[in-house]
């Protein structure tokens, strides 16, 4: 392999690396191109047809990534002689033509190759212009009519390209090409009649799957790089903006019809957990930018290099240094530098709204959804009707349920925040779902007539977060949404509710916390929970024995401390925020009498998953210092409407 040129120079390194293609940006070792390139031969060995063209193939495969590599040295001589590197497969051609002692016929068809290995893969993700895939119809003509020598059948030919093709998708993932296997074949066999369609709405709907705006005008000449991993992230809104901004600087120069963002996601992403993520503070800076027209805290970069626009993002000294305060803060899992992030960000007005988790917004809308040992799946045995409404769906795995137990129904999800919605969307198109999404405050109004409406987890924080006459923690705005629900519910319609649930009781409870980090915990807790304010803090008193802190306190306090402990210190910032129960059992069901509705379930039971947190932290003792049980945490509610 050391006498093979095309090895030697992919072994010299990455230069240019797809974040696609990486789960973790601290794994990247330099050899991912030359791995990529190792598993497109693979794919002649596996599933390649022998064809006189496949030996040109696989010198295509050899050579078709070599301009993302080479030592910088080599690399400044091959821009000192005009070869393109920022489009890398006609810089590949050129280096190719430059080392290769292939014999001259088949030198210029692999060239021609070399230069349009991934245009189909391309044309696919809706990357490339028309005139960009002119390249693919000659080469298919150059070898049906000889024009390199000599002349190849259409199968043939057919053959070349499903080979070339196959493998170039292959080497990124398997699966993938199995499963657009026959829409390659069904574009190949379009070239005798050059009948590729190519519509810039389709376009646009491949690389942004949820896109759904007006066509961005005067984009159709235009081929974009990278769009994907760099602009999936985004909104439509924002997507456009962008697209229409960088199309417009394109079209200030004459020769520049390639579009590359690849850029942007080297600006959005690092590894958080030691896994590849969008870094979400970054995002929020861009969006503001995108909202606001402009903003002295970040910019838009536009630079053209080898005929090619760039498009980049730049941070002022104030925001890098932000981001790189928040970048280290959610890695201490400090909970005084999470609510820092939030004010900051608030600061700058770069959330999207109070609903906005910024860090973890994703791991939380996962943790909240996990129904694996919670009753949140039982709610769906008992859906009534045609017109189901999941409200506050979170990250949609409970509409995802819902679809899949009844397929034939109208599944709706709803949400009060615009970056719940947005990850919905974005879920929807991306997992071709049937539900739909809306944002709606049942606070605020009722929903067009459905016959189930779900509260999973939901009515909590619709308690804490609504600011009612009577501020927040104002139990009237549980009423009003409960309310409108009932009024949105046809007859024998049905209301379905997993949440908190307050304990009747106010005995005095005692609670030993056993580790410096759940004393520290309840320590800020003690200072930044504003719920129950009906409750006398004073009332709570903290004794420091060899054992631990010695708390007591109600039992309703205690028990809003307790399972807000367990989500931990990254998710305490919103957590605090929120009391978890705010009717008893007794109360929900005197409501909804008082509404004529028909209970047909209500219980009051203790989730055991929050005991396996819990015990290593703390120890639940009545005033006499005997051990007792936890309280209930959550009620399931089941209601019809006569």
């Amino acid at each position: 392999m050391k006498k093979e040129k095309w090895f030697q120079l992919l072994v010299e390194g990455n230069k240019e690396i797809n974040l696609e293609r990486v789960d973790s940006l601290g794994e990247i070792n330099g050899l991912e191109t030359l791995e990529y390139v190792f598993r497109t031969l693979e794919y002649l060995i596996t599933y390649g047809k022998d064809t006189p063209l496949n030996l040109m193939v696989r010198r295509t495969l050899q050579w078709s990534e070599v301009a993302k590599c080479g030592n910088e040295s080599r690399r400044n001589d091959w821009k000192e002689k005009g070869f393109n590197l920022s489009i890398h497969n006609l810089g590949s051609a050129d280096i190719y033509e430059l080392y290769s002692d292939d014999n001259d016929s088949m030198k210029n068809i692999v060239s021609d190759m070399i230069k349009i290995h991934g245009t189909i893969g391309q044309y696919l993700r809706g990357e490339i212009s028309e005139t960009a895939f002119a390249p693919v119809y000659k080469l298919y003509d150059d070898l049906l009519y000889g024009n390199y020598g000599c002349k190849y059948e259409p199968n043939e030919i057919f053959a070349m390209f499903e080979n070339l093709v196959g493998a170039v998708i292959f080497g990124v993932d398997e699966q993938l090409w199995l499963s657009i296997k026959d829409k390659v074949c069904n574009i190949i066999h379009q070239l005798p009649d050059k009948k590729v369609s190519f519509s810039l709405a389709e376009r646009f709907r491949e690389i942004k799957s949820d896109f759904s705006s007006e066509v961005i005008k005067d984009a159709e000449k235009y081929s974009f790089w990278f769009p994907h991993v760099a602009l999936e992230t985004f909104s439509d809104t924002v997507f456009s903006a962008i697209m229409e901004l960088a199309i417009e600087e394109a079209a200030k120069y004459d020769t520049v019809f390639d579009i590359n963002f690849k850029r942007i996601a080297d600006y959005l992403y690092y590894d958080y957990k030691g896994k590849k993520h969008i870094n979400i503070y970054k995002k929020r800076i861009v969006e503001s930018f995108i909202k606001t027209g402009s903003n002295k805290h970040i910019d838009i970069l536009f630079s053209v290099e080898d005929d090619v626009l760039f498009v980049d993002f730049k941070l002022s000294k104030t925001c890098e240094k932000l981001v790189e305060f928040c970048d280290e803060a959610e890695l201490s899992g400090d909970i005084n530098y999470e609510q820092a992030i939030v004010m900051l960000f608030d600061f700058f007005d770069f959330r999207h709204d109070i609903f906005d988790r910024l860090n973890n917004e994703e791991s939380y809308l996962d943790t909240m959804n996990d129904i694996s040992s919670s009753r949140k799946g039982d709610l769906i045995n008992y859906v009534k009707g045609d017109r189901l409404v999941d409200v506050g769906s979170g990250s949609g795995i409970l509409l995802n349920l819902l679809e899949e137990r009844y397929p034939n129904k109208t599944i709706i999800g709803t949400d009060v925040s615009s970056a719940v919605i947005e990850t919905l969307k974005k879920k929807k198109a991306n997992e071709k779902h049937s539900w739909e999404v809306e944002e709606h405050n049942f606070v605020v109004s009722c929903f067009s007539p459905c016959s189930t409406i779900i509260f999973s987890s939901i009515l909590h924080e619709i308690y804490s977060y609504t600011d009612g006459e009577n501020g927040k923690f104002d139990i009237e705005s549980v009423k009003k949404a409960l309310k409108n629900a009932y009024e949105s519910i046809v007859s024998g319609g049905r209301i379905l509710i997993r949440d908190g649930v307050k304990t009747a009781s106010s005995e005095t409870c005692l609670l030993r916390i056993k580790t410096p980090e759940a004393k520290e915990f309840f320590d800020n807790y003690c200072r930044d929970f504003k719920g129950l304010k009906e409750y006398d803090r004073d009332n709570i008193t903290i004794e420091n024995t060899q054992e631990g802190a010695l708390v007591s306190a109600d039992i309703n306090f205690i028990r809003e401390f307790m399972y807000t402990l367990t989500w931990g210190p990254e998710s305490y910032f919103n957590e605090v925020k929120e009391q978890f129960g705010y009717f008893t059992i007794e109360e929900f069901v005197s409501f909804f009498r008082e509404l004529g509705a028909k209970i047909l379930v209500a219980e009051s039971y203790f989730e055991k998953d929050y005991q396996v947190h819990l015990e290593p932290m703390i120890t639940l003792m009545n005033e006499k210092k005997e051990l007792i049980d936890y309280p209930d945490s959550n009620c399931f509610i089941i209601i019809e409407k006569p």
